[in-house]
């Protein structure tokens, strides 16, 4: 019987997406609590969409991660 290796796949890029939307969340945070200014200017106004973009990232890269094996047809158990 042959082994198929099942290690998942990992997308750099999307891993750098999910950084970066932390980086948009971080300086607006810097923004609101500790300079009370636009010290980042429009960047630091949009990182509302930071929290969005991270959620949605972690979600599919968790999802994929657990629903991988039933794609192949195996058990989730």
């Amino acid at each position: 019987m042959m082994h198929i290796d099942t290690k998942p796949v990992r997308l750099a890029g999307l891993d750098i997406l999910r950084a970066l939307a932390i980086v948009l969340v971080l300086m607006s945070h810097y923004n609101g609590f500790v300079s009370q200014a636009p010290t980042f200017g429009v960047i630091g106004s949009i990182g509302w969409a930071g929290v969005d973009l991270f959620f949605v990232l972690s979600g599919y890269l968790i999802g994929n991660g657990l629903l991988a094996p039933a794609a192949r047809g195996e058990s989730l158990l």
